[in-house]
């Protein structure tokens, strides 16, 4: 990448960042579970369920909302864009859930860099910090796992390989599996 352009993605995310300074409030002193995945992994529809959304099977066996309107719930993407651009949080039973943006997303480069910023500002800010990741079975068991160990990756250049969060508070949830 040339300087040019590294310095007009720069600023692009700058702008984008200080556009949405208040999502990165949300989170502040607060215990949250943070949710994270790849694009279309199935992270939205889950806090959908957890949060009592009636959800309908569509064409294709896609899982959507009933209700596509209500504001308290989260998008739902049936087709292949990312419905995450900026991160969501819901409370459910008393937990701060934050419905952050998918790496890879469909946005390309400059869309992962301002997830990745608003992803490190809003766990950094919490007081405590569970993280959900969320993989397809097709990430998994596809390409022995290289989508999942990409997003993995992709998470660990965020924080210290050292990180407690990382390595103590997060959990793994297969989603679309056949069986």
């Amino acid at each position: 990448m040339r300087s040019a352009e590294a310095t007009e993605l720069a600023k692009k995310v700058e702008k984008e960042i200080n556009d949405h300074l208040s999502l990165l409030e949300l989170s502040k002193g607060k215990d949250v579970v943070a949710v994270l995945g790849n694009t279309g992994s199935g992270k939205s529809t889950t806090l959908n369920w957890l949060a009592r959304k009636k959800l309908v099977v569509g064409p294709r066996k896609k899982i959507l909302l009933e209700d596509e309107s209500d504001p308290t719930a989260m998008a739902i993407g049936n087709k292949c864009e990312a419905m995450t651009k900026y991160p969501c949080s819901i409370t459910i039973d008393g937990l701060l859930f934050f419905d952050l943006p998918g790496f890879r997303d469909t946005g390309g480069m400059s869309c992962d860099l301002i997830n990745s910023a608003f992803i490190k500002g809003i766990l950094e800010n919490a007081n405590s910090v569970r993280v959900v990741f969320f993989a397809g079975q097709d990430e998994v068991t596809g390409s022995r796992g290289e989508l999942l160990k990409k997003l993995l990756d992709g998470v660990e250049a965020l924080f210290d390989k050292e990180s407690k969060m990382l390595n103590e508070s997060s959990v793994l949830i297969i989603t679309k599996s056949e069986q």
